[in-house]
């Protein structure tokens, strides 16, 4: 799995452990040897903690995320010491080059946390998220974290994280990592690469060679951008027509036409081409390649 940094690739693979805790008899994963890893080793007490640490760290930089966007907009922000607390330890990271996933975060930062929250100029902040500038635009996983409930739950180290927490968790992937599934009995293999452009430019050729199904991803807030904006024009709307008029409904394409076709019919269509990129018989070890 290859694609731009952030747009769901690793999940998909805490998606398919989560499974196999959930539903061992269809799903199952495997060291690098094809050993099955036992339910109570998918994921190791240490990874717990590091989960733990990662989300901790993915609200703090929401947080502050939706304080620098409030405050461009012209607001202030509520309470003044704890906004301040909170900017001195992100903006602490950046000043001494380190990355933020290496700040550690107090237990006791939840009180400030869950008070800039509550704070009206924040919320409104948060209810139009989408509408944040891209350097501040916080990730959709975080987007569930960001309650007094979830944050006080959150820092809470006696409770233990659940699935759904571990899935919505945000931290980049660095080099091809490599994961073995079955699912019912169908063996998969995954190289799941990171995808920052540093990380792109190290795709081998090896891994091409041996690569059963290669699928880029991309994030669908960008999808859904860059296809709203080629339904203005007719030129726009005939790239979409060549790369997704086949697997649209015949409805969907008239409204392509004029310029109004929702994105949910766009989505399906990438849906129903995967399907038969999937199912394309192929002829010996010949590849199949689908834009």
């Amino acid at each position: 799995m290859v694609g731009t940094g952030a747009a769901g690739k690793t999940t998909v693979v805490r998606q398919l452990k989560c499974l196999c805790k959930e539903r061992p008899k269809n799903y199952k994963v495997y060291d690098n040897e094809w050993n099955q890893i036992t339910i109570e080793n998918i994921f190791p007490a240490e990874e717990m903690i590091q989960f733990r640490k990662i989300i901790r760290i993915n609200i703090t930089v929401a947080i502050y995320n939706l304080i620098q966007q409030t405050i461009c907009w012209g607001h202030e922000c509520q309470p003044s010491e704890c906004v301040q607390t909170i900017v001195t330890l992100v903006e602490n990271a950046y000043i001494e080059g380190r990355s933020t996933f290496d700040m550690q975060i107090p237990s006791k930062l939840e009180d400030d946390l869950v008070q800039v929250l509550k704070d009206p100029n924040i919320t409104q902040t948060l209810e139009v998220h989408y509408k944040m500038a891209r350097k501040w635009r916080i990730e959709d996983g975080t987007l569930n974290f960001l309650s007094e409930n979830q944050i006080k739950r959150l820092f809470d180290d006696s409770v233990e994280l659940t699935t759904t927490d571990i899935v919505h968790a945000r931290y980049p992937t660095t080099d091809v990592q490599d994961f073995r599934f079955s699912v019912n009995d169908m063996n998969i293999q995954i190289h799941d690469m990171g995808g920052q452009p540093t990380e792109l430019r190290v795709l081998s050729e090896d891994a091409l060679q041996n690569c059963g199904v290669m699928i880029f991803f991309n994030k669908q807030d960008r999808f859904d951008n860059i296809v709203g904006t080629l339904q203005e024009t007719e030129e726009g709307r005939d790239e979409i027509a060549k790369y997704l008029g086949e697997t649209m409904t015949e409805g969907a394409r008239k409204k392509l036409r004029a310029g109004s076709c929702p994105e949910k019919s766009l989505h399906e269509a990438v849906h129903h081409k995967y399907d038969k990129v999937i199912n394309m018989k192929r002829k010996g070890g010949k590849g199949v390649y689908m834009r």
